[in-house]
């Protein structure tokens, strides 16, 4: 009688930390499944990153289509489609992890942990590829107008003024906007490895050597720099 006691009460004690350790792992998949699916929607509804001077990677969804929630399945960034299907396969280890649970005990519950955490490293570290190799493309490789500029963009985000102050280069001939106004076409050097070309020059009284503020603004529905 005292040795079933003892045995019920030392099988109670597994139990317990083990459905600690299931509800842990339940509750931090939820976490990353809300995290990569809001985050991959959201991406995909703003059709954020599609810019083409960034050459941006797209997947066609061929497959199980239902367990992807996009707005534009059709127009889906590689980086979109492996945020829903790390988590998907996240949820996969966990089921399969669960059920051979009752075969290993609480040692594959441990194994589970850290395989989802190496295939949470692989999947950040493939989006971070696919990220940067965007982000190269679209602020080094292909602007060579420098149309994109991360600083004024950085600025923008806190609320600041996008501009640079630099140089007065070179000037080129004068052009009138839709507004009737006279502008000048010239050159602004913000650093040695900066030229911005083609500023729109609105100040006749700019020469070449000036130090000048250069903004970055939306003019006539384009990227433009502007000296005012």
């Amino acid at each position: 009688m005292g040795w079933n006691c003892q045995f019920s009460y030392h099988g109670f004690l597994t139990k317990v930390p083990t459905t600690r350790v299931m509800l842990k792992t339940i509750i931090f998949f939820l976490l990353i499944t809300f995290q990569f699916y809001f985050s991959s929607y959201c991406s995909n509804k703003q059709k954020e990153n599609r810019e083409p001077a960034g050459k941006p990677v797209f997947h066609q969804i061929k497959h199980f289509r239902f367990l992807y929630i996009f707005k534009y399945k059709d127009h889906v960034l590689k980086q979109e489609w492996v945020m829903q299907f790390a988590a998907i396969v996240l949820w996969i280890i966990f089921v399969i992890s669960y059920s051979l649970y009752r075969i290993f005990g609480l040692k594959i519950v441990f194994a589970m942990g850290v395989l989802t955490c190496i295939y949470l490293g692989v999947t950040v570290g493939y989006i971070t590829v696919l990220v940067c190799r965007y982000q190269h493309h679209l602020y080094f490789t292909n602007n060579t107008n420098h149309e994109h500029d991360w600083i004024c963009e950085m600025k923008e985000a806190f609320g600041m003024h996008p501009r640079r102050k630099g140089k007065v280069v070179a000037f080129h001939e004068k052009r009138q906007d839709k507004y009737g106004k006279q502008y000048r076409l010239g050159d602004v050097q913000c650093s040695r490895k900066l030229t911005i070309y083609h500023v729109r020059i609105y100040d006749d009284e700019l020469l070449v050597g000036d130090i000048t503020k250069v903004f970055r603004d939306d003019l006539e529905g384009n990227i433009q720099w502007v000296v005012f």
